[in-house]
């Protein structure tokens, strides 16, 4: 369906352990350096997000991918909410504890290590599982998506947060200098993290179509798929119910 990006081409591992590799790597600078390259338009959007999330009233979630576990926290306010995180990354979860603890939301969403293409958790456990810039670093989509149906509740939904590609004559080259050029080289030398970031923006200018995830969704199952594109059209969510 699509190229498969690896952080490391000259890397025999899989992508699942590169990437598992990578964001233990850059956990401690992951908040910071979304906000900055972003122009700290990453935060708008965890709220509209969690604004979707909110109007369905859940009483259970599963944040997929969920890192520092930046959204999980921001839609800890539900009424009667509990939240499960998961991600492979141990020191992103390391990272996410130490803020839920901070919060005093220990009650309300526990972190575990887990993998997307693999989740440990009985048939429609969840009313939303929410991705928020992690369905291009799964290493199998198409497996992923089908594990996340498989573990929503009839009548429920999956919001997801991930980048797209703009269509717009205008902004699209622009988008592709920054992404593919001063993107990396901005991580380097603030951060000296060219070559995740390298990979991050890479595996953005590479991942489907909205028209492909939207295609591979209803495939899978989802009975429809809202598609709602943000600011420059260089970040989309998608609300898919089942």
């Amino acid at each position: 369906m699509y190229k498969t990006v690896l952080p490391n081409e000259d890397d025999s591992r899989d992508k699942q352990r590169q990437v598992e590799d990578m964001f233990n790597r850059i956990s401690q600078k992951y908040d910071r350096l979304n906000r900055i390259i972003t122009f700290g338009m990453y935060d708008q959007w965890r709220k509209k997000l969690a604004k979707l999330v909110e109007n369905q009233s859940p009483t259970k979630i599963l944040d997929l991918a969920t890192g520092t576990a930046d959204f999980a926290i921001s839609v800890s306010h539900i009424p009667n909410v509990k939240i499960i995180g998961v991600d492979i990354s141990e020191k992103m979860l390391e990272v996410g504890l130490s803020k839920i603890k901070q919060a005093g939301l220990n009650n309300v969403i526990e972190l575990r290590l887990g993998s997307a293409e693999s989740l440990d958790f009985d048939n429609e456990s969840f009313d939303i599982v929410m991705v928020s810039f992690g369905l291009r670093n799964f290493q199998n989509l198409e497996k992923a998506l089908t594990e996340i149906f498989r573990v929503i509740k009839k009548g429920g939904y999956l919001i997801t947060l991930e980048t797209s590609r703009p269509k717009n004559w205008f902004i699209k080259p622009f988008y592709i200098f920054y992404t593919v050029g001063i993107m990396p080289l901005m991580t380097k030398l603030l951060f000296q993290e060219k070559s995740a970031y390298l990979y991050l923006s890479k595996s953005a200018l590479l991942f489907p179509s909205s028209e492909q995830l939207i295609g591979l969704m209803k495939r899978i199952g989802f009975k429809s798929v809202k598609h709602q594109p943000q600011i420059f059209q260089i970040s989309s969510i998608y609300v898919a119910s089942k």
